[in-house]
């Protein structure tokens, strides 16, 4: 490129007028480049652009700040996004960068604009290797100064502006403009919070360089502070406050760029008030222990705020971790409890003065993964996790690794332990680079269980794209925890493990925030041992996995369940099990072959000799000793979240609780979410959890399964939780067994005082071919009349899947026609499947979108005209509100408490009348029908105003 005048320094005199030139060198108008590799705007601090390119603005200089987004790999192949943004520039002689991700986008786009004066900005970080005409630092002055003299003018007496940032940029690719505007106000630079890591005894013999070390060890904001008076800062953000409500009040999100506002935060709060200067949403970075001690000003400013229309919202807040000694690995200075205390903090002001209270900013700085991380501290992030509720607050947190630099405490002490490496696999396994950050160093993991369930992690979030993240959390626990070496464990094994738990989500599999449940200890390491024991029962082998030499393969893991032993085999991963039974009347071992992937053809061979081996070795003595081992593993809920155990309710005011004994059914419905052969805990912990749930606000229970009825402690559940004062007791049921004789009366006496029982056609054979239990239609109809005697309000629940779907019509006319009039019969409840246990059953068990509207139509009409009132259909449980139109009769027209996790809105829900009231469509319904699963309803009806 062309060689032209350097100014390296901020504060060396303006470089000498340039001769004119014919080819127009570097005249204005100037280009200021901002690229984002991300649609997430990967330089949210790039806001030292806007600043230039407003001086520039007014110094007369006349120029733009173009800003596009650039997808990976956009510098090196052709693309519509590359194209746009050469396109954009052509209009520009003059182009200004600074720290992009790549010295190949430069060096292509000098290539595609060869007549432009490219300007390399030093701001923060210096892509020293990216090729410039110009040198600049990157501050307004400088800028300024360069500018000037490229356009043949004598730079502009005085400084520029103290604050005059460009708003309104041109944003060269449609992407590029950020779905919600925002735009910081700053207070301080830097952290108060100045602990230095060389006083932490865990540093110790750690050489930490001069200029780092204060503050928490993964930040460097701690070696710099700049303090204003109260006076001054608050005169100087209210100054900027002012200005961009001004000149911009369409951005709304402000971001107060301070480690510790309060103590001017309610002043400028109160001064906004008084001048009317909302609406506006203010985000707030701080760090959780300053929130807490100043919740005194803080509150006085959602005061005001409430009174104003301005939303306060915590937005980068330091809740980095929940293990104590990663804390204190952090250089923290904070507790476990303090942050726990914080979030409760945040929800009870969210609860009391929503919507200035805004908590859908949230964006707390997690580290769940460091060199040091230990399968402990794993276990105890996930139950702080779950007892606050972090993960509706902030996602992926299993893809939150701590990133070492060299000016920070952490990389040091990684350094000193050994843990630091030298390259990344792959250069695009360092984000930090395209995040606008100095390139991070990569580190080892002390512990391989620990590194492998954040492979694992990592890959299964991109299989999944991230749903049910605390379920995955808990699977992959269970997973490496129980495996005799965690290589083995494959995103396979995790996915299959998910998908036999059932991931629907609500009412039935719900996780609970804030609660906090006194849980039995984890059942991995007792189902380990199970399986050591097993394998040392039938093959006399210590410990997994048994290599099988003569095979080529190895023994991998056992299961089992009440009457079989299954053997997995594999290399890495399973390719077959042998499933090991007992004939009686034969007296011998039975051995079936069951293969797991295609290519378990080729160990055919292999796998007939083993078969024949275990038959001959595994006598009556060998294999009742296993079988009652397999029993006790059996058992053991390995795996199963304990949320599927114990929740509050999702998506349900007041606070309802809801605990299942078990997973044990005497149905096998098609839809049901659950296994058959899950395992359960025993009675004295149903009983801890019905009086955690009371303790935790719950005023009523739902006691369900599995079928409860099957345990034989359910009378006693009944009797603690009226015993601790809950005003109603819901037994989720299908009835079958209250048809036996003085049942339902045992029931009613320990103060059952509803049936929520399933009942999901009025034709037998239809009704039996859902459950999958032949003849017990007949059984559930005779339990619903033994309920009714005995005093019990019955209320009845219809699942609309698809292979009952024709018969829903007529359920209300069976139901008028069996039990009549009875005063003691509730209503009925039409529900929606969730994701059913077995996949691939989800195309039999969802209904087509058409047919359902036709069916809850019919359905709801000829309820209505016989009197039974219908409900559910406008609850979390239900379909989206215009699957019956939403129908005045049924629909409550208030707003949802709060979104569930298992359903969504789609862009076809934005001009829908009643979408407020609507918890949206299932994630799955979605994949199956697209945009067909809604009908917009494009009136309010009266009873939606």
């Amino acid at each position: 490129m062309r060689s032209l005048p350097l100014v390296r320094e901020a504060g060396m005199p303006p470089p000498s007028l340039p001769a004119p030139d014919a080819r127009g060198e570097g005249v204005l108008p100037a280009a200021v480049l901002s690229l984002h590799s991300h649609r997430d705007r990967s330089f949210l601090d790039d806001v030292s652009l806007h600043h230039i390119a407003g001086a520039m603005r007014a110094a007369g200089l006349s120029g733009d700040l173009v800003v596009a987004h650039l997808p990976r790999g956009a510098e090196v192949e052709p693309n519509a996004a590359w194209d746009a943004l050469v396109r954009a520039l052509r209009a520009y002689p003059t182009i200004l960068y600074e720290r992009l991700w790549s010295a190949a986008i430069v060096e292509r786009l000098a290539r595609a604009l060869p007549e432009a004066t490219f300007v390399r900005l030093i701001g923060e970080h210096d892509l020293s290797d990216a090729p410039a005409n110009h040198v600049c630092p990157a501050e307004p002055a400088s800028v300024v100064a360069l500018l000037s003299a490229l356009a043949g003018r004598r730079p502009p007496e005085g400084p520029p502006p103290r604050y005059a940032p460009l708003l309104r940029p041109v944003y060269a690719t449609p992407d590029a403009r950020p779905r919600s505007p925002s735009f910081p106000i700053t207070g301080n630079t830097g952290c108060p919070y100045q602990a230095d890591a060389r006083q932490n005894p865990l540093y110790a013999g750690t050489t930490i360089p001069e200029g780092a070390g204060k503050g928490c060890a993964f930040c460097t904001t701690g070696n710099h502070y700049e303090h204003k008076s109260r006076d001054e800062a608050l005169a100087w953000a209210l100054q900027q406050l002012r200005y961009l409500r001004e000149n911009a009040p369409e951005i709304e999100a402000l971001v107060l760029r301070d480690q510790n506002p309060f103590y001017y935060l309610t002043e400028l709060v109160e001064a906004a008030e008084a001048e009317k200067l909302g609406p506006f949403t203010l985000l707030i970075e701080s760090r959780a222990d300053w929130w807490l001690q100043n919740a005194a000003r803080f509150t006085r400013a959602l005061a005001s705020a409430r009174r104003s229309s301005i939303r306060l919202a915590p937005f980068l807040v330091g809740v980095e971790n929940f293990s104590q000694p990663e804390l204190d690995r952090f250089n923290k200075g904070a507790t476990q409890e303090t942050l726990v205390r914080f979030l409760d903090a945040l929800r009870r002001w969210n609860a009391e003065y929503a919507p200035a209270m805004d908590l859908s900013h949230a964006a707390f700085g997690f580290i769940l993964f460091t060199p040091w991380t230990t399968m402990e501290d794993l276990r105890t992030n996930l139950d702080c996790i779950r007892r606050t509720g972090m993960h509706e607050l902030r996602g992926h947190l299993l893809l939150s690794r701590v990133r070492l630099y060299p000016d920070t405490a952490l990389y040091w002490l990684a350094e000193r332990d050994g843990l630091l490496t030298g390259a990344y696999e792959s250069p695009e396994d360092d984000a930090s680079a395209r995040y606008g950050y100095l390139p991070s160093r990569p580190f080892v993991f002390r512990d391989k269980r620990v590194r492998r369930v954040a492979e694992l992690a990592a890959e299964s979030i991109r299989r999944s794209g991230g749903r049910d993240e605390l379920t995955l959390f808990e699977t992959l626990l269970a997973l490496v925890s129980s495996a005799a070496d965690p290589e083995l464990v494959t995103a396979s094994d995790v996915e299959r493990a998910m998908a036999s738990k059932g991931r629907a989500r609500g009412r039935d599999v719900g996780e609970t925030s804030g609660v906090a449940f006194r849980d039995p200890p984890s059942v991995e390491a007792e189902a380990a041992e199970k399986k050591r024991a097993l394998v040392s029962a039938l093959v006399n082998a210590p410990s997994l996995p048994v290599q099988l030499p003569a095979f080529g393969l190895s023994l991998l893991d056992v299961n089992a369940d009440k009457h079989h032993v299954e053997l997995v085999l594999g290399k890495r991963d399973p390719i077959a099990r042998l499933r090991l039974g007992w004939d009686k009347a034969a007296g011998k071992a039975t051995v079936e072959v069951c293969p797991d992937i295609p290519e378990a053809t080729r160990w055919a061979k292999a796998f007939e000799a083993m078969a024949a081996r275990l038959v001959v070795s595994t006598t009556k003595e060998r294999w009742e000793r296993a079988s009652s081992i397999g029993k006790e593993l059996a058992r053991l809920p390995v795996g199963v979240p304990l949320g599927f155990f114990r929740q509050i309710v999702a998506g349900v005011e007041p606070p309802e609780g809801i605990v299942r004994t078990g997973f044990g059914c005497n149905q096998d419905c098609g839809m049901c979410w659950q296994g058959r052969d899950w395992g359960r805990y025993g009675p004295e912990q149903v009983v801890r959890w019905i009086e955690d749930l009371w303790a935790a606000g719950a005023r009523s229970l739902i006691v369900s399964g599995g079928e409860p009825m099957l345990d034989p402690e359910l009378i006693r559940y009944v009797e603690r939780a009226r015993a601790l004062g809950f005003a109603g007791v819901t037994l989720e049921t299908n009835a079958i067994q209250a048809s036996k004789p003085g049942y339902a009366a045992r029931l009613a006496k320990a103060g059952v005082t509803q049936a929520f029982v399933s009942l999901h056609s009025g034709d037998p054979a239809v009704s039996d071919a859902i459950t999958r239990a032949p003849g017990t239609h007949e059984r559930t109809v005779r339990g619903i009349h033994a309920l009714l005697d005995a005093g019990i309000p019955v209320a009845l629940n219809a699942v609309t899947t698809a292979e009952g779907i024709e018969e829903l019509g007529g359920l209300p006319d069976f139901i008028h026609d069996t039990f009549g009039r009875h005063p003691g019969l509730l209503h009925l409840m039409i529900s929606y499947p969730t994701m059913p246990f077995d996949r691939s059953l989800v195309g039999t068990i969802v209904p087509e979108p058409a047919r359902l509207r036709a069916a809850l139509r019919r359905a709801i009409d000829r309820a209505f005209v016989l009197g039974i009132v219908v409900r559910g259909l406008d609850g979390p449980c239900g379909p989206p509100l215009c699957a019956f139109d939403a129908d005045e009769r049924i629909l409550s027209g208030k707003p949802i408490p709060g979104p569930v996790e298992f359903r969504r809105k789609v862009p076809a829900c934005d001009r829908c009348a009643v979408q407020s009231a609507c918890f949206g469509v299932r994630h799955e319904d979605v994949k199956l029908f697209g945009e067909r699963c809604v009908a917009p309803i494009e009136r309010r009806s009266s009873a939606a105003t």
